[in-house]
């Protein structure tokens, strides 16, 4: 995971004080992220998101907001996965006897 963070979150907000940190900051993160991978994306988010609600339950910033929440949602609706998912017909009958021999 601190791997993720160097690459990826603190290139862009690494400096920023965590009470200082808004939707807008991240969901370009996200938005950038899910541009290589939508996988990727999902674990990006979910550090960030671990990382403030720690933060918040051990009272390390006073009045700590996250900034999880509909804003961030609006931020980063409408993406699409870079890569088209492909469709795999199904075998024809007369097939799936050298399938399993395979």
């Amino acid at each position: 995971m601190r791997e993720l963070a160097k690459k990826y979150i603190y290139p862009l907000i690494g400096d920023t004080p965590l009470k200082s940190v808004t939707a807008s900051h991240v969901a370009k993160i996200l938005n950038e992220v899910f541009k290589h991978s939508p996988v990727l994306e999902r674990k990006v988010k979910t550090l960030i998101k671990h990382t403030f609600r720690e933060a918040i339950r051990m009272e390390k910033v006073k009045d700590l907001k996250s900034p999880f929440g509909p804003e961030l949602e609006v931020l980063t609706s409408g993406r699409k996965p870079s890569v088209p998912k492909a469709n795999m017909g199904a075998l024809h009958h007369s097939q799936i006897p050298s399938f399993i021999k395979a």
